[in-house]
């Protein structure tokens, strides 16, 4: 079986506050997982940037904005800095099936 993978694109995002999610790509979705979280870390500084969580959607596909804020608040950094996006598989009871990463260079 394939493994669990993402990509993403920073799309419309806006430096500094933009609290909506970056659009995103997952594949090869584990079968038992029902949402997907994701979280941002400047990977340059190691500072969080927030999370969101959206329900699991059949073609894998997410928009800019698709996740609810956990305190998402989006890149801002010195120019150049690279993101650590983590997107996670949860069952139903929140229990992780997967994890996948990617990393970008902000703006």
């Amino acid at each position: 079986m394939a493994s669990f993978g993402m990509t993403f694109e920073w799309g419309p995002t806006v430096d500094c506050g933009d609290t909506n999610s970056p659009p995103l790509e997952v594949f090869n979705l584990p079968s038992s997982a029902h949402y997907v979280r994701l979280k941002l870390y400047n990977h340059t500084t190691g500072e969080f940037r927030g999370a969101g969580l959206a329900q699991k959607n059949e073609g894998g596909q997410f928009g800019y904005g698709d996740f609810a804020s956990e305190g998402y608040i989006g890149p801002c950094s010195p120019p150049s800095s690279v993101y650590r996006l983590e997107v996670y598989a949860l069952d139903r009871g929140g229990e992780i099936q997967g994890i996948a990463t990617g990393t970008l260079r902000f703006p």
